[in-house]
């Protein structure tokens, strides 16, 4: 025979209806929360987003370091480039090497002039620094110059440095190895034919 089951009183009635009211009270702000934070943090995201595109520059304004120095001594000037005297280029500020340059500047004099004959008239940095010009120097400068060039892309490349496009070349590591094989000719001589470069910054 089974006995009857026992019959909750009207107040604890109450009590579970009350306990499932708070539940699904709880449920529900926890809900409104959740979905309330996610927005905020969108809305967040998003603002902080247009604040970071709004310092970028625009594309005109970023800069180029195809000829970053133009293509003349003035507009190189404005650009804030420097006339490297031992590559003879006008370099953009990422691909001048200031310790590497004042070190080789030390092992000169170096002195230029306006033809093949060192009796003739010496030029100032300021002359041989303008496109067009062309002047002459001696072959320990071109030896030199192959050094320097050779020593500014390895610590370039060594430090992740951007470097001129001039020492990236085939061309310029294959004119500086003929340099060094020929030996006939004596380091004093003047027989190098120079004229100012405007090279990329890659």
């Amino acid at each position: 025979m089974e006995l009857p089951l026992p019959r909750r009183s009207s107040r604890t009635r109450r009590v579970v209806f009350g306990i499932k009211i708070l539940g699904i009270l709880t449920f529900l702000t926890t809900i409104g929360l959740i979905f309330g934070l996610t927005f905020h943090t969108v809305d967040l995201l998003g603002q902080i987003g247009a604040k970071v595109n709004s310092l970028k520059p625009s594309p005109r304004a970023q800069r180029s370091f195809k000829h970053p120095c133009g293509l003349t001594a003035t507009s190189a000037r404005a650009a804030g480039c420097v006339f490297d005297v031992m590559s003879m280029a006008w370099q953009a500020q990422e691909c001048f090497d200031a310790d590497l340059h004042e070190s080789f500047m030390l092992e000169g004099p170096w002195e230029f002039y306006s033809s093949p004959d060192p009796s003739g008239r010496r030029m100032t940095e300021e002359e041989i620094s303008e496109a067009g010009v062309v002047s002459w120097t001696t072959r320990r400068y071109f030896v030199t110059h192959c050094v320097y060039g050779w020593k500014a892309m390895h610590r370039a490349w060594q430090r992740g440095w951007r470097m001129d496009a001039n020492l990236a070349s085939i061309e310029h590591t294959e004119l500086c190895s003929r340099v060094f094989m020929n030996t006939s000719v004596p380091l004093e001589m003047v027989t190098t034919r120079l004229h100012v470069d405007f090279p990329s910054c890659n």
